[in-house]
């Protein structure tokens, strides 16, 4: 597959916008590049779409990243001869990839779903977990409402460098447990 280049522009609430140009190479990391040079982008400390959006993206690339791994580790059981995965779980699974909602590693049910899949337990294995879960309320909070917390309305600066780093961070995680469990990188 030849990369080919995207251009998006996204609108928040506030009246804030932002447009980041990529190469698409892979889906997951193309997302996380292009919220990394929309931060990189910003003019100013004041540019808050540029902030939002950064947020907003990263959020997707963590979502699009675990559905990927949760898609992978279905494909694996299905092909071997002897499954290890519950039937329940599969199906749980199943469900969550068809439907509209958030994958995210820090609900509840998603989160066994994870271990159950995995064996990966995502509190003691990856050392960002206590940042994720912050950050996933963080993402909600920039999409549904435009705001960061109930006083604050305007990103800054740290809030999209944090972002980055956690997207980042669960990629290099995720591809980590692919390639332990034999199911080859997602990089």
């Amino acid at each position: 597959m030849s990369p080919r280049v995207v251009q998006g522009t996204a609108h928040f609430y506030g009246g804030f916008s932002a447009t980041a140009t990529g190469t698409v190479t892979r889906y997951h990391g193309t997302i996380a590049d292009a919220a990394e040079n929309i931060m990189r982008g910003a003019h100013g400390e004041d540019d808050h779409g540029a902030f939002l959006a950064t947020i907003a993206l990263c959020g997707t690339a963590c979502e699009v990243a675990a559905a990927y791994a949760f898609r992978r580790f279905l494909e694996a059981d299905a092909a071997a001869l002897k499954h290890r995965l519950h039937e329940s779980a599969k199906a749980a699974v199943r469900e969550l990839l068809k439907s509209t909602a958030t994958v995210n590693l820090a609900h509840k049910t998603q989160h066994a779903l994870w271990f159950a899949m995995t064996g990966d337990n995502l509190p003691r294995s990856w050392g960002d977990w206590s940042k994720y879960k912050p950050f996933v309320q963080l993402r909600n909070r920039v999409v549904h409402s435009g705001r960061i917390d109930n006083a604050r309305a305007r990103p800054q600066p740290s809030d999209a460098e944090r972002a980055v780093h956690i997207t980042r961070s669960l990629h290099a995680h995720i591809k980590v447990v692919l390639q332990n469990a034999g199911l080859g990188a997602y990089a």
